[in-house]
């Protein structure tokens, strides 16, 4: 597998709008995505069983990205990650919502990756 970019950055949070507000006030005002997400695929890719999230993806004005992600079935978990655009991944699971698959690792200290192929 190779990083061939970086794809977003995501913050685990706790209070989800007082979170959306003060990104918004700092520029960050247009969505491009909102939504609760949970199902098997989740559950796949966190590794996490009935996984639950609201994730909010805001977009700058350079067209970076800031997902917001907030831990609705597992608070205490904290899946603060940055997203690679990679090729050659060898594993994964294919969305049902976008087309691509993805995988989550831990680098040697820890920190969440979140892996994305475009397929």
């Amino acid at each position: 597998m190779q990083i061939k970019g970086i794809r977003h950055t995501c913050l685990a949070v706790k209070d989800m709008l007082k979170m959306l507000e003060f990104y918004r006030n700092l520029g960050m005002a247009k969505i491009t995505r909102d939504r609760i997400e949970e199902g098997e695929y989740l559950e796949k890719t966190m590794g996490l069983p009935h996984a639950r999230v609201w994730v909010i993806y805001l977009e700058a004005e350079d067209g970076s990205l800031l997902e917001l992600l907030q831990m609705m079935s597992h608070p205490k978990e904290n899946r603060s990650h940055i997203g690679f655009n990679v090729e050659g991944l060898e594993e994964g699971i294919k969305s049902p919502y976008n087309p691509v698959r993805n995988k989550w690792i831990q680098d040697p200290e820890g920190n969440w990756l979140e892996c994305v192929e475009l397929i």
